[in-house]
């Protein structure tokens, strides 16, 4: 079902650090010195300025990092995910011994049912799926929305 990648999880941090794959050492270092360039003074200010930089400059950008960063929401329950590509991104509801037999989420469809903060519109409890595939944001009025990767390869702007 795919790579599983960890956000920060109490105990996982030296599988990011000392990755035998090395784009994901680079990236933390690379974190760690924008981090101690910033002239903020608190923790939340210094990141909150190193994700608004990062926006700037990558306005065009549609991966996963965009919506990681731009949208809270995506990053506001378990932070444990899989994913085949930037736009089938799933938020799995556990990080048990077989998570990827939990209900899971997309965090796309989390943002949207969140942003829309009405049960009467829709739902996130009823968004979870089971196993594999990708949940489908299903709204009260009967209409149900996935997000995918084009034919074409390309990603669509869906937020």
């Amino acid at each position: 079902m795919g790579e599983t990648y960890y956000f920060g999880r109490i105990g996982n941090w030296d599988t990011i650090l000392t990755s035998e794959e090395p784009s994901i050492s680079t990236s933390i270092f690379s974190l760690i010195d924008m981090y101690n360039q910033s002239s903020k003074t608190t923790t939340v200010d210094k990141l909150e300025e190193i994700k608004s930089n990062w926006l700037n400059k990558n306005q065009t950008d549609r991966s996963y990092k965009y919506y990681f960063l731009k949208y809270p929401e995506f990053t506001s329950k378990l932070n444990y995910y899989v994913w085949p590509n930037d736009y089938e991104i799933r938020m799995l509801g556990t990080e048990g011994s077989n998570p990827l037999v939990a209900y899971h989420i997309s965090p796309f469809v989390l943002t949207v049912c969140k942003r829309i903060n009405d049960k009467k519109v829709c739902d996130e409890d009823q968004c979870f799926i089971q196993y594999s595939g990708n949940s489908p944001l299903i709204l009260k009025n009967g209409v149900t929305l996935t997000s995918r990767k084009k034919k074409d390869g390309k990603y669509p702007n869906i937020l």
